[in-house]
């Protein structure tokens, strides 16, 4: 009561103002538990009581250079896998963490600006990453170590991915074009399909 009208109408209104806003922010803090909750239950299809997982990332000014980077990779896969009884594998991307955009072109698809294309995302791995799932390829073959560069580089599609994109079709040994998504690029860009995961 003490004060201006001026202000207790000011005191009123924020008042208001702050139980209006309480709903909308106990609602917005219910919906965001109840996503929290749903993540941690969610089945990844995988056991992953026995993973555990880091992040890398390698400077600029110490590996200025691709060629710096594969190699500091490779020593570093070289170097886990001697540890006895750990099972490694090096990820672009953590499981479930995304990966590279890419649109996808069939081998008997013309590459053209199409603004709708599908859209995959792709993780680029090391060897024996499904082995660190505890998991097997369903179909095909796992990936081969890529040296430096020369021949054609392998895919591995999801189950779902090979049926949306060869429906009623065998995958296996076919080839895909994978553009970035911002249009097409000049360099060869094909993968050959050597598994379904």
């Amino acid at each position: 009561t003490a004060g201006t009208v001026r202000s207790r109408r000011w005191a009123h209104g924020l008042v208001v103002f702050q139980l209006a806003l309480t709903p909308i922010l106990l609602t917005g803090g219910g919906l965001m538990m109840r996503s929290i909750v749903a993540q941690y239950e969610m089945d990844a299809g995988v056991e992953t009581d026995r993973i555990l997982w880091a992040r890398l990332d390698l400077p600029d000014s110490k590996y200025p250079a691709t060629e710096d980077r594969v190699r500091f990779y490779r020593q570093l896969d070289e170097r886990l896998s001697g540890v006895p009884g750990l099972v490694a594998a090096i990820a672009s991307n953590a499981p479930f963490g995304g990966g590279a955009a890419r649109n996808l072109w069939r081998d008997d698809e013309a590459v053209s600006r199409e603004p709708r294309r599908p859209r995959v995302l792709v993780v680029t791995t090391g060897p024996r990453y499904f082995d660190a799932f505890r998991r097997r390829i369903v179909r095909g073959s796992e990936l081969p170590v890529l040296e430096t560069g020369n021949g054609a580089a392998s895919v591995i599609l999801n189950e779902w991915l090979a049926a949306a994109v060869f429906p009623g079709e065998d995958p296996i040994g076919r080839r895909i074009r994978l553009t970035p998504l911002n249009g097409t690029s000049s360099g060869s860009e094909w993968f050959t399909i050597a598994g379904i995961a």
